[in-house]
């Protein structure tokens, strides 16, 4: 019984460490919609070879007809990753042109490498989100009704605590957002405009050291129940001790 102890309590905290060592440094982003785990994030210049993927990260882009020189009706795009990298949503009569349609793009690009904005690092890619009206200029509108947003994904290997950065152009200061964490690794803010909308978040330890430690950790927890199974199994096969004979 006590080698039975032993074992169980050895398996226990055997799998507290591996717990707390895979929340604790680094979030394992899940896919909301759908519950599978999020593909590798798609870096337009992938911070080191292990990060780099077969695919290029994808644009989001559509056209939206005007009734009465507005959109009669909400709309959302986002990229076609799995899960997006990144979401617009825009309610009813946000947009605004002469007439015809208005042409929205949002393309990613890579950030400048090493820069940080309030000792947060420049994570992912930049989304440049930009209108085009078929006729005249185009124009955006906060509703009182309802709130334009956009959504970006974190990459793997990143702690949660993201913060969505917007600036209105290339080579302009960036400025933070009120950002809400709104899935397991998606972040979301109000959208202010057309211009370029990247995520920040604190220095972390590389996706490639992330997947080290994960598979380690997961190597030493199978190794910790077979040792705890075989223990099991010798104590069962043990034969019960025979009753004494009682004396008169």
């Amino acid at each position: 019984m006590r080698q039975l102890r032993l074992a169980l309590t050895a398996g226990l905290c055997m799998g507290a460490v591996l717990l707390c060592a895979l929340i604790s440094h680094v979030a394992v982003p899940l896919y909301d919609g759908v519950g599978f785990p999020d593909e590798p994030y798609r870096y337009v210049s992938p911070p080191s070879e292990e990060t780099r993927t077969p695919k290029k990260p994808g644009i989001a882009e559509t056209t939206v007809p005007l009734t009465s020189g507005t959109n009669a009706s909400d709309l959302a795009l986002s990229t076609r990753e799995s899960g997006p990298q990144m979401l617009l949503y825009f309610p009813a009569h946000s947009l605004s042109a002469e007439a015809g349609s208005v042409r929205i793009t949002a393309t990613p690009y890579a950030p400048a490498k090493g820069q940080s904005v309030s000792n947060k690092a420049l994570t992912g890619n930049y989304y440049h989100v930009r209108f085009a009206a078929s006729q005249g200029d185009a124009h955006f509108t906060q509703p009182a009704t309802a709130i334009a947003y956009i959504q970006l994904r974190l990459p793997q290997g990143f702690p949660l605590g993201g913060t969505i950065l917007y600036r209105t152009a290339d080579g302009s200061t960036w400025r933070t957002t009120g950002t809400v964490r709104t899935g397991s690794d998606v972040y979301q803010a109000t959208f202010v405009g057309p211009g370029d909308y990247i995520l920040a978040s604190t220095p972390a330890r590389s996706p490639a050291n992330y997947t080290a430690v994960a598979i380690a950790g997961t190597f030493a927890a199978i190794l910790g129940i077979a040792a705890l199974l075989m223990v099991i199994r010798r104590h069962s096969e043990q034969p019960a001790p025979k009753p004494r004979a009682s004396k008169r």
